[in-house]
């Protein structure tokens, strides 16, 4: 089942002078999806869900339907002329049961006799993901007093799969 939310609106605080809704621009980095956005968005009107709007001195970028798959960077860019090209970078978040993701060369493990293994589990979610790890129905303790086992975790900001 996609679940998507209603809307989502993204900002940038903008200053300078002059400074008009048509200085600023929206768009995707490269490298992200665009989600229909296409490669960038004027000042004005209306692109397949995404609503620009301005008002004291704050550009606004409004996404209808949010998904997953528009989680991601965002560039809000203002240029009135004068100087350089000034760019922020809002990141959206979007909400989402944990997910695993499984690559193949990851679903196997080995090591000889005496020697360390290492297992590893990817998954996305937002929020954080937690882990439990399990042998033959049993939780192994994350402060395994031990030392038979070592559980390491390393969170990817941003990172989709």
């Amino acid at each position: 089942m996609k679940k998507t939310l209603s809307s989502i609106t993204l900002w940038c605080q903008l200053d300078g002078s002059p400074l008009l809704p048509e200085h600023v621009t929206w768009r995707r980095p490269r490298g992200q999806d665009p989600s229909g956005l296409g490669a960038g968005l004027g000042a004005h009107g209306n692109l397949d869900g995404a609503v620009l709007s301005f008002k004291n001195n704050i550009a606004y970028l409004t996404l209808s339907g949010v998904e997953k798959k528009d989680m991601g960077a965002f560039e809000c860019s203002v240029f009135n002329g004068l100087g350089n090209r000034t760019r922020a970078s809002p990141f959206l978040v979007v909400k989402h049961e944990p997910e695993m993701i499984e690559l193949p060369h990851l679903m196997k493990s080995a090591s000889k006799r005496g020697q360390d293994a290492r297992l590893v589990c990817r998954a996305s979610g937002a929020p954080k993901v937690n882990f439990k790890w399990t042998r033959d129905g049993v939780l192994i303790p994350g402060n395994d007093t031990k030392r038979k086992y070592t559980i390491q975790v390393n969170q990817r900001k941003g990172h989709q799969d």
